[in-house]
């Protein structure tokens, strides 16, 4: 009997130890705020990893800065310890991800959603070759530009002392070299630059203006958006590698989830941060369309010394190839002539590319169909729209006895805007 209990425990304690062996014990760090909407659901995420995997993968959530700023962070990510990171800052990782801060460069949620799925596999190339996996993309919200005195203009807004973050030398020399007073501080040291008059200004998301009350300091925001704040949650490529394909499957689809919860419930915690601070005294300036298009217009005049500096020139072009192809509002299409002659004639075709306020669009890639009997000369099927958001090409006739009609078609854009011509032949 004494031996059968001695075997029986024996059984009993490596089935516990084979159990410990292939569970993966996982820590996250990030300088998220404890219980915020970003540390909550990070902990739903860590819930549905254990459940999803019958135990086999744990996640322990360290937010609030527990685990040191980003930048430590990343370091003790090399050493194995944590192996998971909620991040914030995504440039301290790779210059890429600096095209999400571009001042004015997207103007909608949607815009800049489209713009991040479309750079996807180029950032996950980013992320890898740091040796970090992606898991889910975060929103942050947008910032806007708060202040101690009313801003209208980009001349109002370069007479302040902003705000931007130590540690970024390039930032700092950009706004140097377009006039603005930059102050670089740690974002744990904003109150205090606040408090002492250092800085009277700083971009910031509306809730976070609002959880650490800066916004106190600042009664006054921009009404126009400055960029989108995109995280990421990131695994170490070799913590990975040590979870099995079928619960890779699984922690990859929760992560999905918290992604698409994110991206659906931050843009309304800004909104109501901004009517909570307005209840308190926040100013909001509006700002009309056509301050809003000089704005732009002159960031944009600003902001192109980024291609190939501040963002890889690569980068920078797919951002905004894909921002412009969303914001394809009008295709229209015109011919030198509505008619064409049957024996090697030609009609040269202008296709016209414009966003919602007619402001012409360059770089659009165009899709040309044609009616069976028409062809492009040199045969080709795209053209691409250039500064002017003009693209041209020829239509010639192949068939002497051709005495019909050819129709032609050109699409462009994510939301694919279209135009049609006739053109008779014969």
């Amino acid at each position: 009997m004494k031996s059968l209990r001695i075997a029986i425990t024996i059984v009993l304690l490596l089935g516990s130890a084979l159990l410990l062996a292939q569970r993966t014990n996982l820590r996250l760090g990030t300088v998220l705020p404890t219980n915020s909407v970003w540390d909550r659901s990070l902990k739903q995420m860590a819930s549905d990893w254990r459940t999803g995997t019958d135990d086999r993968v744990r996640l322990r959530i360290l937010s609030g800065g527990s685990t040191g700023d980003e930048a430590t962070i990343l370091r003790r990510m090399k050493l194995g310890r944590p192996q998971v990171a909620a991040l914030t800052l995504l440039g301290q990782v790779h210059d890429a991800f600096n095209v999400f801060g571009i001042p004015f460069f997207y103007e909608s949620d949607a815009e800049a959603l489209h713009v991040l799925e479309q750079l996807t596999p180029r950032l996950k190339t980013a992320l890898a070759n740091e040796g970090l996996i992606l898991l889910n993309w975060g929103h942050g919200g947008w910032t806007h530009i708060f202040s101690a005195d009313p801003v209208a203009t980009l001349a109002d807004l370069k007479r302040t002392k902003i705000f931007t973050s130590s540690g970024d030398d390039g930032m700092v020399r950009w706004y140097k070299e377009n006039g603005f007073q930059p102050v670089p501080l740690a974002v744990t040291d904003i109150l205090m630059g606040l408090n002492t008059g250092l800085i009277d200004s700083y971009p910031s998301p509306p809730y976070g203006a609002l959880v650490f009350q800066w916004y106190r300091r600042t009664p006054h925001m921009l009404g126009i958006p400055l960029s989108p704040v995109f995280g990421a949650t990131v695994i170490s490529e070799q913590a990975w590698r040590e979870i099995g394909e079928a619960d890779q499957a699984t922690l990859l689809e929760s992560a999905q989830t918290t992604q698409e919860h994110l991206f659906s419930v931050v843009p309304e915690q800004d909104r109501e941060a901004v009517a909570e601070m307005e209840k308190r005294g926040l100013i909001v300036a509006s700002v009309d369309t056509a301050a809003s298009v000089e704005f732009r217009a002159a960031a944009e005049e600003m902001t192109t010394s980024w291609r190939g500096g501040m963002v890889p020139t690569e980068i920078y072009d797919a951002a905004l190839h894909a921002r412009n192809a969303y914001r394809v509002d009008t295709v229209a299409l015109s011919a030198t002539s509505d008619a064409i002659d049957n024996t090697a004639g030609t009609v040269t075709l202008v296709v016209r590319v414009e966003d919602a306020g007619g402001k012409p669009l360059e770089g659009i890639d165009v899709r040309v169909e044609y009616s069976v009997e028409g062809r492009l000369s040199g045969g080709h099927h795209r053209v691409t729209t250039a500064a002017s958001g003009e693209a041209m090409f020829d239509l010639v006739t192949v068939n002497e006895n051709e005495k019909e009609e050819s129709r032609v078609t050109v699409t462009a854009g994510t939301r694919r805007r279209s135009d049609t011509i006739t053109i008779r032949v014969g």
